[in-house]
């Protein structure tokens, strides 16, 4: 959500500025490299069966018992 003000916080009045590293461009090239650079990971755990995936997006806390529950639940090597 942009500020009332252009460049000025709406909630102390200091200055705004947006990071090189954050602006849309670099945040795409980011992610398509990420992308590039995992795909071959996710299809290699995937083959051997050792690719667990769970749903992120809600409460941290949710996150977090479901990421623990799977551990503990995972079949010990």
């Amino acid at each position: 959500m942009p500020p009332e003000k252009d460049m000025i916080c709406d909630n102390c009045g200091g200055k705004l500025y947006q990071r090189t590293d954050d602006q849309e461009a670099t945040v795409r090239k980011r992610l398509e490299v990420y992308k590039k650079e995992t795909s071959g990971l996710i299809k290699y755990y995937e083959l051997k069966q050792k690719l667990s995936r769970i749903v992120a997006d809600e409460e941290a806390g949710i996150v977090l018992n479901r990421m623990v529950n799977l551990i503990y639940d995972s079949p010990k090597v």
